[in-house]
């Protein structure tokens, strides 16, 4: 089986991800989350060239909402989706397509719906990998790359797109401002890895956010 894609946001980022996870190739029980899959593109990349371990599990999670053909005239060409336009996109129907083509749907766990209930019930300290590339907006990806912190192990990556984006006329709302704002909180507890279109980060600890959690408790307690 081929894969079916409408756009491809994805290629141009693979050099940097072989950089970065080539440690975790053919490893077992690697665990990664994907937030935001849309086609399964960049987890189909994954299932191929890293995961590729028989113990090893993606979890993707995505409202798959289907694209309507009238979106599609609108934001198509922005999006990177080519015209024409004769019909919708069902994109959880390419997705599901897509990863039955890996020949690995096993090691697909797929979560539909909003990021930030899902979040919430997955396992902390569970993954060695998360990437972050479902809403644009900033607030959206501030609150995935707070909810999915906890759920990275230590020395895991984290892999935010879409740094250089400007979709809003207010910069404010733009991702570039969620990631710098999360860098900022988080500082002491990753290693830069990488910085261009995507951020890549390593996870060193969870002190400084302990360390506030403590400062908090003390103030609380002598007040």
């Amino acid at each position: 089986m081929q894969y079916r894609f409408t756009a491809d946001w994805f290629s141009n980022q693979i050099p940097i991800w072989e950089e970065h996870l080539s440690d975790l190739r053919g490893k077992p029980s690697i665990r990664f989350l994907e937030i935001g899959s849309f086609e399964g593109r960049s987890t189909c990349w994954l299932l191929d060239n890293i995961l590729t371990h028989p113990d090893s599990i993606i979890t993707c999670i995505d409202t798959f909402s289907e694209l309507k053909k009238e979106q599609l005239e609108k934001h198509g060409e922005f999006w990177g989706i080519n015209p024409p336009y004769p019909h919708n996109i069902n994109v959880e129907e390419i997705f599901d397509y897509n990863i039955q083509a890996t020949g690995s749907p096993q090691k697909v766990n797929k979560l539909k719906g909003k990021s930030q209930r899902l979040l919430r019930n997955l396992p902390f300290e569970h993954f060695n990998g998360v990437y972050i590339d479902g809403s644009h907006l900033a607030a959206d990806v501030l609150s995935d790359a707070i909810l999915a912190w906890p759920l990275l192990k230590e020395d895991g990556i984290l892999l935010f797109d879409d740094w250089g984006l400007d979709m809003y006329r207010d910069p404010k709302n733009n991702p570039r401002t969620a990631i710098e704002s999360f860098m900022k909180v988080f500082e002491g507890s990753f290693e830069a890895l990488h910085k261009g279109w995507q951020v890549i980060i390593r996870k060193t600890s969870e002190r400084p956010v302990a360390e506030l959690a403590d400062i908090a408790f003390g103030l609380s307690a002598s007040s």
